[in-house]
This record gives structure tokens, sequence and C-alpha cells, in this order.
């Protein structure tokens, strides 16, 4: 069943509770299941913004204490101070045609904000250079030279040396593993 009235969720303090549970008492809005809490909000705040003429509060009849639709006109008497009842409007619960006023945008808090992505995505492009230089280097690093050149530049500094091709080739090997 379609209905144009607005759900709200309303947060109550102790006393505002007890108040509202005695101004429903007070107006008959108690059923099998208990208080009338949406008809005692609806019928307060009709008194409060003084509506006279509306066709959908509640009452409970006095047979089995079933409620049924009446009038929705408000007494004059209420002891609920009416602006200490907090409203909260649930999303998505707006008229058609209605809409959310989005706040507005300061262009200077924009221009910021896109200068500060510029900057962090040119350092991010840094960042990702650098770590690609890093990278070749240690793969060079890991590239060792053949066990021949080496034996011979060797040789060469130290021309007595006992050193030989099979020695070269197992320090090269030591040295793989450990990298």
């Amino acid at each position: 069943m379609a209905t144009d009235k607005k759900h709200i969720a309303v947060y109550l303090a102790p006393e505002i509770e007890q108040a509202l549970v005695a101004f429903c008492e007070r107006k008959g809005l108690i059923s099998k299941k208990g208080t009338m809490y949406s008809a005692g909000v609806n019928t307060a705040l009709a008194q409060f913004f003084e509506i006279t003429d509306t066709d959908t509060d509640v009452t409970v009849t006095e047979k089995g204490n079933t409620p049924s639709t009446t009038g929705n006109t408000p007494s004059k008497s209420s002891n609920i101070p009416l602006e200490s009842i907090a409203v909260e409007v649930l999303p998505g619960k707006l008229e058609s045609g209605d809409s959310w006023e989005l706040p507005k945008v300061d262009n200077q808090v924009v221009e910021q904000l896109q200068n500060e992505l510029s900057s962090l995505k040119a350092e991010n492009e840094t960042l990702k250079g650098d770590y690609a230089k890093l990278l070749e280097s240690s793969t060079h690093a890991s590239e060792l030279p053949e066990a021949g050149d080496l034996l011979n530049k060797l040789k060469a500094k130290r021309k007595k040396t006992g050193t030989t091709l099979a020695d070269v080739e197992a320090l090269l090997k030591l040295i793989d593993e450990n990298c």
C-alpha cells in the first residue's frame, strides 16, 4: 500500500520519552502492542504546527484497543517540550521532486587538491623510474663475469699466482649461491 507519509528516526532523551508515553496515555494512543509512539509524535507535531484539519490521526477505540483512523485534531494541551525532540530524516525518503542540496564546492580547495594530485603522480613516476634503475643495477651485479676472463685479469696483475681455472669457477659458484 503506497503512502505519502515520511519515515523518520527520532532520538529522545529519557525524560522526553517518559513525557511522550504519558502524552500517548492521555490521548488514548495505547494498543495491545503498547505505546503508539508514531501516533503520539504525529499528534504532538500537529499540535506544535497548529494543524487542525488532517485526516490521518490514529486513535484507539474502546472495544479491544484496536487503532482506527479518525481526524487529526490535536488538543491544545501537552506536557512534551517539542523544542527538545531531535528528528533525523532517513536518506531515500524524499518526495519526488524534492532533492538534497549538495554543498558548494570551494574552487580554491579543488585547485589545491588537483595540484597535490599532480605532484603525487609526478613523484610516483619518479619513484617508478628509480625502482627500475635499481632493479637494473641489481641485475647487473648478479651477472658474474666468465671464469676465464677473471683468471686472465688475475694473472695479468699477479703473474706468479697458482690459481687455476677450477679455483675461479668454484669462487664464482660460491658468490652466485650467496647472492
